[in-house]
């Protein structure tokens, strides 16, 4: 994200702008950026986390390839912020990735307890008998 700060005269002469309106590709980098951990959860869970991995990682390099070739700065300004939404999908995909697939592999026991847990707090089945008798006859539940 900060990479593009040493780049903004270079970048400023060439988009034919100052480096101060210039900066605003970092700042529309960091908000796209910021959005697209907040969609990429759902993405993820969606299309599973493979599918977006794949997809982020050809969009980010296809939004790379993109910002180089802007000819103006509005046209920079919104490539960067494609660019930060297809960088931040594919940090939480891959954390999801990993929990889910190379976790169970290095840490089994910890894979069995979790869905231990899973299946003991998913049980709808009430833990004692219902009191629902006790109450109709006018006695106090136990």
């Amino acid at each position: 994200m900060y990479t593009v700060l040493a780049l903004l005269h270079p970048m400023a002469s060439a988009l034919g702008t100052t480096p101060g309106q210039a900066t605003w590709t970092a700042t529309a980098f960091g908000f796209a950026y910021a959005a697209g951990f907040l969609l990429s959860g759902s993405l993820s869970d969606r299309y599973g986390p493979r599918a977006v991995i794949t997809a982020a990682l050809v969009a980010a390099a296809a939004s790379t390839a993109a910002v180089s070739a802007a000819p103006n700065l509005p046209t920079a300004i919104a490539l960067r912020s494609l660019q930060g939404l297809t960088a931040a999908t594919f940090a939480p995909s891959a954390l999801t990735y990993v929990v889910h697939h190379i976790g169970p592999r290095l840490c089994p026991h910890l894979h069995h307890q979790r869905h231990a847990r899973r299946r003991h707090h998913a049980d709808p089945r009430p833990s004692r008998p219902s009191s629902a008798g006790a109450r109709s006859s006018g006695s106090v539940p136990p």
